[in-house]
């Protein structure tokens, strides 16, 4: 069952498609009915053969904008007996004349048990003479802003993908979001509800920003944020006392294994029955570069690569890494979770420590000068890894690499 266009437009023909398949033995002949609103009403029928498949279409032309109620019914007959095979029903949102476009916010999935990620989809359609700059606003039921931007919706667009994004959702409840969408004279509105019921089993989930490296002095540094979820599917509350916690970046081919530094700030300290508790983890490290890159990886290869890191941790309720329920039940408390997240590689961060001590006269090591080789395309062709050394040697030749080959000065 099919709807197009929804929304719909006062005076413009709204197309519905039912698919019939008949799985019974011998040939059907099926009475299809649709009603729409309150007073328009068809009905067609057609010979479906055994086994096959049908299709029937009815077009209806609104008149008026406003929101209309429609339903589809199957019927076959029995002996004179009328049969109710099957049925679909819905919404079709009908715009006025005026409107220029109209949007809409999808969210899947519509229903988490103790919480977790939901992915997002900005849809528009355009109904103009012409292209149109629309500036869009996602928000929370409390009135944060989720995501905001400015996105251009070609003429003619119709079920237009627009933007997606994700979400980690935790709470038991209902969580709506809002779209508004704007252009001069029009402001669009479309909303998204995902309900959280409480959890039925322990899990952990976590949202991470980007891994970041930049240098100090020939070593990489690398920042992050983890923001770590756990659920409590017990009848008890629980009173975090403490958090145990390993976190690890795991081996991939561009990096080696990491156990990186962090700092942990425990957000939420009296978890609720069904409810969900939050840790956050501030990592921040200095690193030798040959303790994080994989063997035959040069720096500039990470940008935009995704890696996995790994929290395992161990939660503390009343003093206690286990908790018993009201039904005698014995719960240990520990949770692991994997993300992968993206690197971002701050170049231009690298290329100003290298001329900072450039300028300062230290003398620059190899292993600077292989970051050199790295992040300049072709800096180190012929020599490889050995020219590192050769241009981490020769003060004159990096500085001057670095400051017209990078920043880009005269």
């Amino acid at each position: 069952m099919s709807v197009s266009p929804s929304p719909a437009k006062v005076g413009k023909p709204v197309k519905f498609t039912v698919k019939l398949k008949n799985n019974y033995k011998e040939k059907k002949n099926v009475d299809v009915s649709i009603s729409v609103g309150n007073s328009w009403r068809k009905y067609k029928t057609v010979g479906v053969p055994s086994g096959g498949t049908a299709t029937v279409t009815f077009t209806w032309v609104p008149s008026s904008d406003g929101d209309y109620a429609w339903s589809v019914q199957a019927h076959t007959s029995n002996n004179g007996n009328s049969i109710l095979e099957d049925s679909r029903s819905g919404e079709v949102n009908v715009l006025g004349p005026s409107h220029e476009f109209a949007v809409k916010l999808e969210a899947f999935p519509e229903e988490l048990k103790g919480g977790g990620t939901v992915y997002f989809t900005v849809k528009a359609w355009n109904f103009a003479s012409g292209g149109l700059n629309v500036h869009f606003k996602v928000t929370d039921d409390g009135g944060a802003v989720i995501k905001e931007f400015n996105r251009f919706v070609p003429k003619g667009a119709g079920n237009y993908s627009v933007d997606a994004f994700s979400l980690k959702v935790y709470g038991v409840g209902k969580h709506t979001y809002t779209l508004t969408a704007s252009i001069s004279g029009e402001v669009e509105k479309s909303t998204a509800t995902v309900e959280v019921e409480p959890p039925t089993v322990q899990k952990a989930s976590m949202d991470c920003s980007n891994m970041v490296l930049s240098a100090k002095k020939g070593n990489l540094v690398l920042d992050m944020t983890c923001d770590v979820y756990f659920t409590n599917p017990t009848d008890v509350s629980w009173k975090v006392t403490r958090i145990d916690v390993e976190a690890h970046v795991l081996r991939t081919k561009y990096t080696r294994d990491l156990t990186p530094s962090y700092t942990k700030d425990i957000m939420i300290h009296t978890v609720p029955p069904g409810g969900t508790g939050k840790f956050k983890l501030n990592f921040h490290d200095t690193l030798p570069e040959n303790g994080v890159l994989g063997i035959g990886v040069e720096l500039k290869d990470l940008a935009g690569t995704r890696v996995p890191v790994q929290v395992n941790f161990t939660v503390y309720a009343n003093g206690k890494p286990y908790i018993v329920d009201s039904q005698g039940n014995t719960w240990p408390l520990a949770y692991s979770a994997t993300q992968y997240v993206r690197i971002s590689v701050e170049l231009n961060s690298i290329v100003q420590h290298i001329v900072a001590d450039t300028v300062a006269g230290v003398v620059i090591g190899a292993s600077v000068g292989a970051i050199v080789g790295s992040i300049l395309p072709g800096a180190g062709t012929g020599a490889g890894a050995a020219a590192g050394a050769a241009i981490g040697g020769t003060l004159g030749f990096l500085y001057g690499v670095i400051w017209h080959g990078v920043l880009g000065r005269p």
